[in-house]
C-alpha cells in the first residue's frame, strides 16, 4: 500500500494541495467517478478542520490498487456528528456528504484531537 502524507496550515493553498495529492495518488485508477468522490469528501474533512481547528491539520493517503483511505487529522478534540441536512439548515450537511460519498468513514479520538477518515473504492 502507497502512503503519502503532509500538513497543511491555513492561508496555504489547502483545496488545490489535497486534490493535486489525490489526483497523484488515484492517477492509474480509471474509475474518474471514484476519483472525484474521493476528492470531494477529503476537501470537506479539510475544510471542516481548518474551519474548527483552525491552525493545521494532517493529511495522510493511503492507497491500493482498489480503495483510497484517506485520514485527516487535527488539534479539534470535539468529534464530528452526523446530521441528516435540513432545507433551511445552514450547516450540518459535511459529515452526510462524507457518508453518502464514501464506502465507509469513521473518527478516532487522539491525543489533543482527533482524525476523521473515509474510504472510496474504484470499480474495476
Amino acid at each position: 500500500m502507497d502512503e503519502v502524507f503532509f500538513d497543511i496550515e491555513v492561508g496555504s493553498d489547502v483545496p488545490h494541495r489535497v486534490r493535486e495529492a489525490l489526483g497523484d495518488a488515484l492517477a492509474s485508477w480509471r474509475d474518474r467517478d471514484a476519483v472525484q468522490r474521493a476528492i470531494q469528501v477529503a476537501n470537506e474533512l479539510v475544510t471542516n478542520a481548518m474551519m474548527h481547528d483552525g491552525d493545521r491539520a494532517s493529511v495522510t493517503i493511503e492507497r491500493d490498487p482498489q480503495k483510497v483511505r484517506v485520514t485527516v487529522e487535527d488539534g479539534d478534540e470535539r468529534m464530528p456528528q452526523l446530521l441528516e441536512p435540513t432545507v433551511v439548515g445552514e450547516g450540518g450537511r459535511g459529515m452526510w456528504l462524507v457518508a453518502q460519498m464514501s464506502e465507509s468513514w469513521g473518527v478516532e479520538p487522539r491525543p489533543g484531537g482527533k482524525a476523521v477518515w473515509f474510504v472510496v473504492e474504484a470499480r474495476a
